[in-house]
């Protein structure tokens, strides 16, 4: 599920084309037509796509590659959580992108909703981190997709999140924390960084070092959560890029978005995945 990727720099020795430079002298195991399929091939911030593009000579090629990218993620029935006529919900598995990468642009979720569509090609609308499980939302027709964003960055959508957090159950079960956060590779609280909104409502203690929240993220940081649970001293359970100690049996975080609140065309629209708690389960190996 959760694949390695790494990136091949090639300075080309001589005036070519792209096939001609490749074929032979890609790494072990790489495929050039695959490769190319994925459109894992750039020069300078561009994916190739045509073997016949000819390449001057010194120019350096960026081959990124993954152990995924030969893969094409489909929607199965039970990706798909509510359905309208404008807008889809679906259940993100962890350790699947929303959006393409530099290594593929068939193994992600936007690809799989875009075949399923097939007269639209969407953008999500919310987004989750690669290792976290969940609902996310898009529209179906352009209408709609135009609605929806201006309801996005009005903060019209609110969002809930259900984590396993490394603590013990505090005395103190609501917890406000409003930190301004500045993104380099990972988030961290920074008075220079962007406002930043997050309420926790932990619930229920489910082992002595482990408790389960509901996560109210007021803005839409990236790594919010992860970044302001951290810096309460209770970081999300698997997540070691943010000081977690415990080993989860994969390499997803015990983070799942469950629920979404917006109106859209004058309607209130609620929206809960209850049964996201049997996925909790499984991921920490304890029942809730």
């Amino acid at each position: 599920m959760f694949g390695k990727k790494r990136i091949w720099h090639f300075t080309a020795p001589r005036t070519a084309t792209l096939h001609d430079l490749l074929i032979y002298t890609l790494p072990p195991s790489s495929s050039f037509e695959s490769l190319l399929k994925a459109q894992a091939i750039w020069l300078h911030k561009q994916r190739l796509t045509d073997p016949n593009t000819v390449i001057q000579k010194g120019s350096t090629l960026r081959v990124f590659l993954s152990t995924h990218q030969h893969k094409t993620f489909t929607l199965l029935p039970e990706h798909i959580f509510q359905e309208t006529p404008d807008w889809i919900v679906l259940i993100k598995p962890q350790g699947l992108l929303v959006a393409p990468d530099a290594t593929s642009i068939h193994n992600n979720l936007s690809y799989a909703v875009a075949n399923y569509l097939k007269t639209f090609k969407p953008t999500a609308i919310t987004r989750l981190d690669y290792a976290v499980g969940g609902l996310v939302l898009f529209a179906k027709h352009k209408d709609a997709e135009k609605k929806l964003f201006k309801a996005m960055q009005d903060g019209q959508i609110k969002k809930l999140y259900w984590a396993i957090l490394e603590t013990s159950l505090p005395s103190k079960t609501f917890v406000k924390i409003q930190e301004p956060l500045l993104f380099s590779k990972k988030a961290i609280v920074d008075p220079n960084g962007k406002s930043a909104l997050s309420y926790f409502f932990l619930k229920k203690e489910i082992t002595p070092k482990l408790t389960w929240a509901s996560v109210v993220p007021v803005t839409g940081r990236r790594h919010q959560i992860r970044a302001h649970a951290a810096f309460a001293k209770y970081p999300v359970a698997g997540d070691t890029t943010y000081g977690s100690q415990e080993k989860l049996k994969t390499k997803a975080l015990a983070l799942l978005c469950v629920g979404y609140s917006f109106t859209f065309n004058k309607k209130r629209v609620r929206i809960r995945w209850t049964a996201a708690q049997s996925t909790l389960e499984s991921l920490i190996g304890n029942p809730l």
